[in-house]
């Protein structure tokens, strides 16, 4: 998600049915916190959370809250956690991540990561096959899967 804090060093990952409060919860921060380290996302969550989509809770030297949640955190996946935000539509199964950085192609991406443009593209369906649109710099692509 655009705006997320260049030094977010921990990624949360947006699973079916778990609100943003939630979210903050289970990584140890306020609610205030999650908003202000992804300020895309509208105060009351409406705006620019998603399903699928990786969020910032955490950064380098950031604060943290004095006391634990009085919740019980729900399972976490033993999936690799993407390293920047994603677009919707990455395959469940994705185990490996690249990230955009300036000047890198979407041919070129997926050149280093080893796979062909039609895999790029079937495992990051929001991009469009020219690479055009949800192409974005920054954002973390699927560019591999497990079995």
């Amino acid at each position: 998600m655009t705006g997320s804090p260049a030094d977010c060093n921990k990624w949360s990952l947006v699973t079916d049915g778990l609100s943003c409060t939630d979210l903050a919860t289970q990584a140890g921060i306020s609610l205030a916190q999650f908003l202000a380290w992804n300020p895309a996302v509208s105060s009351d969550c409406s705006t620019n959370y998603w399903l699928g989509e990786a969020y910032c809770v955490g950064v380098a030297g950031g604060s943290t809250p004095t006391t634990k949640p009085t919740t019980t955190a729900k399972p976490t996946s033993t999936k690799p956690t993407p390293p920047r935000p994603t677009m919707s539509g990455s395959p469940a199964n994705c185990n490996k991540w690249s990230l955009v950085t300036n000047g890198l192609t979407y041919t070129a991406l997926a050149s280093q990561a080893g796979i062909t443009l039609k895999q790029f593209l079937a495992w990051n369906p929001a991009v469009s096959s020219d690479c055009v649109t949800n192409y974005w710099l920054g954002e973390a692509y699927c560019v591999g899967v497990s079995a």
